[in-house]
């Protein structure tokens, strides 16, 4: 509810209701000038006070004005050199702030109208604190008037301009180094709007995925996605396009226009506007494709032995660690084989370590072929093999997978070495979890068949 209580002594001014009588008071001390405004603010910054030539200069009616305050997001103001001044710089807030008096601050101002648009105009402002008899602060009055056809407005327009000129020069010239570097580039950069279909992709996308960068534009961005991950880069795209995460990193296989897999090192970033809001999201995709297969490779080495391509001792045993924990919670049996090759030290010593490593190489996959893909092999060292069998019935089972290793190995026709030759030893769980007791009971077991004369598997 406004009060328009316009009249000789209160110099012109129209009130609002939550003016009180005392900030009235000490604004009516304030001289009326010539073409100059005026607007009184209560302490919170809200415009409770305006003239007639104060409406004129903003270009505003008394309804869009009273209770906006300097601090209002609409209000667009500028220094004389085109610097943005924010609300709580204007010098009626400043002048609250400090309780002093500050005079002569050349803005450029858009109000904020209705409509929408504003009209910008050079004013020069004067700010003043207004005080109760007491001295205790009421508010404050600002006083301006237009400078736009003066010198100084001309000078604060010149000096706009020129600032605008270079602002957009340096954009240009961003643009242009942007452009430089976008096209120097192998990275693959996407621009995706807000529903995550591609808006832009950088030229490198068609030497490093294989597509045109215009087939790419209007497809979801998860389409470049290889099927294996692409569930996952769905989440990471919502996530970012809603804000629930501004940025992220991931590594994932994109698709190539062949549509073979890609390992690629995705960084993912909001795109947002001026007042914060998202409008989609920018993916620069940087080709790992031989870094991951190199970690791949090393952390195969690390679990697997080198010339046979099997699990090595230690992936073994952690391997039947727990396959027997399981079993016993679920009520079944695991088999362990333990074997070496024959007279193994005859073969290096007759035909050579070279002859030997192929000879073990040979036994490997006839271990691999003998048993079922849910089963274990493993090279535990040297000329021995641990073979752990999943879920077995009873020690007919593991006998019959014994056999059948027994017999793969016995058609092996090597020219550098024939008659190759295992024996094996056979361990069933007895209901315990300790690895290291029944890898030994199946040991125990090889040395029997040896004793018996190799070439044949014992308990």
């Amino acid at each position: 509810m406004t009060v328009q209580g316009i009249s000789e002594g209160d110099g012109g001014m129209r009130w609002d209701v939550l003016a009180p009588d005392a900030l009235r008071e000490a604004a009516a001390a304030h001289a009326i000038e010539p073409g100059v405004g005026r607007t009184v603010q209560i302490l919170d910054g809200r415009i409770v006070g305006a003239d007639e030539q104060a409406l004129r200069l903003l270009h505003m009616t008394w309804d869009e004005l009273t209770g906006v305050t300097s601090t209002d997001g609409r209000w667009q103001a500028c220094a004389s050199d085109g610097t943005e001044v924010p609300g709580d710089q204007h010098p009626a807030m400043v002048s609250l702030r400090t309780r002093e008096p500050v005079h002569g601050v050349v803005m450029g101002v858009a109000a904020p109208t209705e409509d929408g648009l504003g009209t910008f105009v050079w004013l020069e402002i004067d700010a003043d604190p207004l005080t109760a008899r007491d001295g205790a602060l009421l508010g404050v009055m600002a006083r301006f008037r237009d400078v736009g056809e003066t010198p100084v407005g001309r000078r604060a327009t010149q000096s706009v301009i020129r600032s605008y000129r270079r602002a957009a020069h340096e954009a240009a010239a961003q643009g242009e180094r942007f452009r430089v570097m976008v096209e120097a580039s192998s990275d693959v950069i996407l621009e995706a709007g807000g529903e995550g279909v591609i808006a832009w992709a950088s030229p490198s996308i068609r030497d490093v995925l294989g597509f045109a960068p215009d087939d790419v534009v209007g497809h979801p961005v998860v389409d470049l996605v290889h099927q294996l991950d692409r569930a996952s880069a769905q989440e990471r795209v919502d996530a970012v396009i809603t804000g629930v995460e501004a940025s992220g990193r991931d590594e994932l296989r994109m698709r190539t226009v062949d549509g073979a897999p890609l390992w690629m090192s995705a960084a993912w970033r909001m795109l947002t506007g001026t007042t914060g809001e998202s409008y989609g999201v920018l993916v620069s995709l940087r080709d790992v494709h031989a870094d991951v297969e190199r970690r791949e490779a090393l952390a195969h080495m690390a679990h697997h032995d080198g010339l046979t391509g099997l699990l090595n001792r230690d992936s073994a045993y952690a391997w039947l660690r727990a396959e027997l924990q399981a079993a016993h919670e679920q009520g079944r049996h695991v088999g362990v084989l333990y074997l070496d090759v024959d007279r193994f030290k005859e073969v290096n010593d007759t035909h050579g370590h070279g002859v030997g490593d192929k000879v073990l190489a040979s036994v490997g996959d006839c271990l691999t072929a003998a048993v079922r893909e849910e089963d274990m092999v493993a090279r535990a060292g040297g000329d021995e093999f641990i073979v752990a069998l999943r879920a077995v019935p009873d020690s007919g089972a593991v006998e019959r997978r014994a056999q059948a290793v027994l017999d793969n190995v016995r058609a092996l026709s090597l020219v550098e070495a024939s008659d190759v030759r295992v024996s094996i030893g056979l361990a069933l769980d007895d209901g315990s979890s300790d690895v290291d007791a029944l890898v030994e009971r199946a040991d125990s077991a090889l040395y029997r068949a040896k004793r018996a004369g190799r070439d044949r598997f014992s308990w």
